[in-house]
């Protein structure tokens, strides 16, 4: 087994041959940072109550973006690259008039759930921000269709323009507008909002050649919501699976809780970045090997990836574990120092998220994505049913442990997987009946005496 430093460099050759390596690890790099900075900055300036209430809100705009990346996003980057130059204009027509449309429609929807008070169960108390998060949740749901628009067409240099003036913009929007006025919730979700429209904008000027056709409108709507519905209801079992425990403690144990468990979230998150850069090379390599050498080969590499990717954790996780009550007062302020034994739980759920990300990556490679699906409903379960109890004996506790317990049980199962998957198969030798050789034909009889030479 090679020497990590060996793993790591070998990793980043992979990478470096990578066509699209440059433009898609800079844009993951631009999000992450840029999101991980921006929540710095609003629990700084809005509170724990603050950012819980931006959270919850925000959570809100990425269900229905999940939902939409279902319907249309995924089936876009799969079949949108295997268009003919001719049909390309009109398939990409219809698309753009499904993001706009959907969006749209979500937004309205998002807005009559939070005006009447029911949205998330969370009361009357998110009316106030409906109209503001009904606005940035089309804005923000027609950029991020734009961003995967541009990677389906390879203009990757494009996508990076849109999420530059997207991410980084609202964090320079917010970070401008905190020497003049003071922040609060609803300034926070429009600066999202506004930065987001601007990125959108961009996107409608950069289109290129759309055509409408309505034989290829028909034809692509039926094949969309074919490729996307399943998704689009595993996408609501994912997000049940995740975020259960946290709209759970929103409703019962008040916006603050939410903040405070956000803000932790948002530390341990920055391996989200890593993560997703290194699943960029992952996952071909781990099809080519498989390809090449069978579940021997597959079984190495996994063993190589599980080394690199759990030693680097490892390492940060120790590091941020061992003193959390410097890392929350150097991103937070001394305030939050009190709250360390929360940053070590997350770090603890972080890890086990490590071995998650990496079985997924086996688990497609072997297209036994079926466990992947099964992780999820069974998380979600187990979330619900612990939910209540939970949260009443153990409050905020209760919350995390739980969120912990769910990943437990999604890993436990992708381990299942992994092992049903790729375990030694022994293969039964056929036997022919045997037939009374006065009654059989020559033929049979031959037949018979090689099944029982095999």
């Amino acid at each position: 087994m090679m020497p990590m430093k060996k793993q790591v460099e070998s990793l980043i050759r992979q990478l470096r041959v990578q066509g699209k390596f440059s433009w898609t690890l800079v844009d993951q790099a631009m999000v992450s940072g840029s999101n991980f900075a921006y929540g710095l900055v609003l629990t700084r300036y809005l509170g724990l109550d603050g950012f819980g209430r931006f959270s919850l809100a925000w959570m809100a705009v990425i269900f229905v973006c999940t939902i939409l990346d279902a319907l249309i996003v995924l089936p876009m980057l799969s079949i949108g690259p295997r268009q003919s130059v001719d049909e390309q204009a009109g398939y990409y027509g219809t698309v753009i008039i499904h993001a706009l449309v959907c969006s749209g429609l979500s937004s309205c929807l998002l807005f009559a759930l939070m005006w009447a008070g029911t949205a998330f169960s969370f009361g009357a108390s998110f009316r106030s921000l409906a109209v503001v998060v009904a606005g940035a949740s089309f804005t923000f749901l027609l950029q991020n269709f734009f961003r995967f628009y541009f990677f389906a067409n390879s203009r990757l240099a494009l996508a990076v323009l849109c999420d530059a003036v997207s991410y980084p913009g609202q964090l320079l929007a917010l970070l401008g507008l905190t020497r003049w006025i003071e922040i609060d919730v609803t300034l926070a979700l429009a600066t999202a909002g506004v930065t987001s429209g601007l990125a959108a904008m961009l996107g409608l000027l950069l289109i290129g050649e759309v055509r409408w056709d309505r034989a290829i409108f028909a034809a692509t709507s039926r094949r969309h919501w074919h490729f996307g519905k399943w998704l689009a209801g595993s996408a609501l079992i994912r997000w049940l699976a995740y975020d259960t425990f946290t709209l759970g403690a929103g409703e019962k144990l008040g916006a603050s809780t939410v903040g405070l468990m956000k803000s932790v979230q948002n530390i341990t998150n920055m391996f989200q970045s890593l993560y997703a850069g290194i699943d960029g090379i992952a996952t071909p390599t781990a099809a080519r090997r498989y390809h090449e050498g069978g579940r021997s080969a597959l079984v190495a590499y996994g063993q190589q990836l599980t080394l690199c990717v759990v030693s680097i954790t490892a390492v940060f996780l120790v590091v941020m574990v061992a003193t959390p009550g410097f890392w929350l007062s150097l991103f937070y302020g001394s305030p939050s120092a009190g709250h360390g034994a929360i940053l070590r739980w997350f770090g603890v759920i972080q890890f086990l998220m490590t071995f998650i990300y990496i079985g997924h990556t086996l688990l497609r490679t072997l297209e036994a994505t079926r466990f992947l699906f099964v992780s999820y409903v069974a998380a979600a379960v187990i979330n619900l049913v612990a939910l209540s109890p939970l949260l009443r004996w153990w409050g905020l506790g209760g919350a995390v442990i739980g969120t912990a317990l769910g990943r437990a049980v999604m890993l436990v199962v992708i381990g299942f997987g992994l092992w049903q998957s790729l375990r030694p198969r022994s293969v039964a030798t056929p036997r022919a009946p045997r037939v009374a050789k006065s009654d059989a034909s020559p033929v049979i009889e031959e037949a018979d005496e090689v099944c029982q030479n095999v």
